[in-house]
């Protein structure tokens, strides 16, 4: 009686496991589909410069997160680090007097937030029907090295490949649910 007990318990452990698997790999599927239900529709490389780098055009009305990520050597004071809002990682500073420093979006100052030591930000932005230039403000572009990386995310993509997720979730089931049965048809 103890070694059915037993055997039983590691048979419904060895389903608990199985449908664990197959829900992880749903989940999995669903999160490959986007960062919180959100299309990468751009990405790319955005010099230190003093130069700028376009987008693609933006729908008119259509709400995109937008990601700048990285860090760079500045120069100037502190440790010479730089991201997309501050410098001087030891004391993160983003203005120097009355220059707000980071990066720009069509030449306009953006704010992108508090400090954070991952050096993410992101933003909030409406699409006008056209591409935003995006540029690093400095005082001194000479001694700049590297670039910072821009992803541009539609917040709300027509098409959600949630059903997709769907049908390949009931596929695993299905298939796990005729692979015990076959088993069971033997024994």
């Amino acid at each position: 009686m103890f070694s059915f007990s037993v055997l039983a318990l590691g048979r419904i452990w060895e389903k608990v496991i199985m449908i664990k698997k197959i829900l992880a790999g749903a989940t999995a599927l669903i999160l490959s589909c986007g960062i919180a239900n959100a299309a990468l529709v751009d990405s790319f490389d955005m010099p230190v410069d003093g130069t700028t780098a376009s987008s693609i055009i933006l729908t008119a009305g259509e709400t995109y997160t937008i990601e700048v990520s990285g860090e760079f050597f500045i120069g100037g004071p502190g440790d010479g680090l730089a991201d997309a809002e501050f410098f001087d990682f030891t004391n993160p500073i983003d203005t120097a007097g009355s220059l707000d420093f980071g990066v720009q979006i069509d030449g306009a100052d953006t704010a992108w937030g508090a400090y954070d030591p991952t050096h993410v930000y992101t933003i909030t932005f409406v699409g006008t029907g056209a591409a935003l230039d995006f540029s690093y403000f400095d005082t001194n572009y000479g001694d700049n090295q590297g670039s910072l990386h821009v992803n541009i995310f539609d917040s709300n993509p027509d098409a959600v490949p949630l059903p997709a997720a769907a049908w390949f979730m009931g596929a695993g089931v299905a298939a796990y649910g005729a692979s015990r049965r076959k088993k069971a048809a033997r024994s």
